[in-house]
């Protein structure tokens, strides 16, 4: 009869057991706080890459020549971008709709594989698929 009271009140061992129920859940926050941190991170390198081929455009004088200096520009910068290298990029460049005053510049890739990205089969990460466009206004004000 003593041995079944005792065993009611040892405690020995609940922290392993915290342990194996926690430390999953844990480790798949931590997983995910990293996944996010990357995809975020590539989806402001895209931002910024975007944002800087769209100011170099307004040097060109016709679409052409503006399309032209886009393209150069993201060949010769995106190796600058870590989580940009080795990925293709797509380059889009049209006068901005309704408004032949601005230009507009569209980069697109496609980041999944990068570290962690691969995980998303145990964490929901959104579309490997990243696309941003910048809007620049042309010639004189």
């Amino acid at each position: 009869m003593a041995l079944r009271k005792d065993i009611g009140r040892d405690c020995s061992g609940v922290a392993a057991i915290e342990f194996a129920v926690l430390a999953p859940v844990f480790v798949l926050i931590l997983i995910g706080i990293a996944a996010y941190g990357i995809y975020f991170s590539a989806i402001s390198s895209l931002q910024e890459l975007t944002a800087d081929a769209a100011r170099a455009s307004v040097a060109g004088v016709s679409a052409t020549e503006r399309e032209t200096i886009v393209t150069t520009y993201v060949a010769q910068s995106s190796p600058q971008y870590q989580l940009l290298q080795g990925h293709p990029i797509t380059v889009t460049t049209a006068p901005f709709p309704g408004d032949p005053t601005r230009y507009s510049v569209t980069l697109r890739t496609d980041i999944s594989d990068l570290p962690l990205q691969m995980s998303s089969g145990i964490i929901p990460m959104p579309s490997a698929v990243i696309q941003r466009t910048a809007v620049v206004r042309i010639g004189g004000y």
